[in-house]
């Protein structure tokens, strides 16, 4: 019992560390119940393996009949299945010292990853196109604004009209996607500002 114990518990901190570290909507429920259970049948095995030979290979021929119906869309997610497995493993044979300090430190790892977004690239997450009624040279009043509310900023088009003014348009790269309300709020409040219109930019890069 105390070593399916700690086998779920390793389980359901990997799972809730997968869930935050790839947000609510992207974590998904079934490879997240994956990651809790499988330490537990994993420890279960290796308690009905102990010393029997017989119903190991027995055992074995089971598990090759069994797949995965689901196909890991990133590498990242076979970490949290190796890791489930080692708890399960480590548990089962009963070391649960190795399997609390090679479950922490595994953890410990994974939260830093998570965290510091290691490999990820910046990218553009919206694309504002607007028309501006005031000279090209007081362009920089609008960089201000979007910069309040992004991180990075760049101009994809700048086009001078025949009676004033520019159409222009940016990619921007949000600090926190719950302000573009607040963003085209003061955008469209801002002097010279026309025909605001804002869409995501992985829309645009499919158009």
């Amino acid at each position: 019992m105390i070593a399916l114990g700690l086998a779920f518990m390793g389980g359901q901190i990997l799972a809730w560390i997968y869930h935050f570290s790839h947000g609510k909507v992207a974590s998904a429920r079934s490879l997240m119940n994956a990651i809790v259970v499988m330490p537990v049948l994993v420890a279960l095995m290796m308690l009905i393996l102990q010393d029997n030979l017989i119903t190991a290979f027995g055992i074995m021929g089971i598990f090759a009949l069994v797949r995965f119906r689901n196909v890991l869309t990133e590498t990242h997610d076979a970490t949290y299945v190796f890791g489930a497995i080692m708890i399960g493993v480590a548990t089962g044979t009963q070391r649960f010292s190795l399997a609390l300090v090679g479950g922490a430190v595994t953890a410990l790892i994974l939260v830093y990853l998570g965290w510091s977004g290691l490999g990820r690239r910046e990218t553009h997450d919206l694309v504002i196109q607007m028309q501006w009624g005031r000279s090209v040279a007081e362009l920089e009043a609008l960089r201000e604004v979007i910069l309040r509310h992004g991180r990075n900023l760049e101009c994809t088009s700048l086009r001078a009209r025949e009676s004033g003014g520019c159409d222009v348009a940016y990619l921007v790269l949000l600090r926190d996607s719950a302000r573009l309300e607040s963003l085209l709020a003061e955008l469209g409040s801002l002097e010279g500002v026309q025909r605001l219109n804002s869409f995501r930019a992985d829309k645009a890069s499919r158009a």
